[in-house]
């Protein structure tokens, strides 16, 4: 898809997402430079810290909040599976919502290399991240783990 297409696509749709895609692409930005440029163990920090204020989203805006992630995630560079999830929890605690970041590892068995994934769920549904998570064993969760 070019730009000129995606640039047609984002005018088509309604002012609610063009709002939401805007918000996901300065907060998959922020998240990028924090998982470039801080520790993994203050990026956990984060996830384990931050917490849903009271609710004023819904879950079918949790699902909304996926695909505004995806569709920018697609379309610029460098917005992996760890970064989506962090600007997943962020947009999703700041409308009251609750989120837990899962992380997994897996191995490939003809090469011996270790592969990693990172998902978000909120209120058992998959936001970010669903996409070739059964192929990873969980190891950890961060956030919210009650949903």
């Amino acid at each position: 898809m070019n730009f000129r297409h995606s640039l047609q696509r984002f005018f088509a749709v309604d002012a609610a997402r063009k709002r939401l895609v805007l918000e996901a692409l300065v907060i998959l930005t922020w998240a990028r430079v924090v998982v470039w440029i801080v520790p993994f163990r203050q990026v956990a920090k984060m996830l384990s810290s931050s917490k849903a204020s009271e609710p004023i989203g819904s879950p079918a805006e949790a699902n909304n909040i996926g695909w505004a992630i995806r569709v920018v995630s697609n379309r610029v560079p460098g917005f992996h599976c760890l970064v989506q999830g962090l600007a997943a929890t962020r947009m999703l605690h700041r409308r009251g919502l609750p989120a837990s970041t899962h992380f997994g590892v897996r191995k490939d068995p003809e090469t011996a290399a270790i592969g990693a994934h990172a998902w978000v769920i909120c209120d058992g549904e998959v936001i970010t991240g669903e996409r070739n998570r059964s192929n990873f064993e969980p190891i950890a969760t961060f956030g919210d783990k009650s949903k």
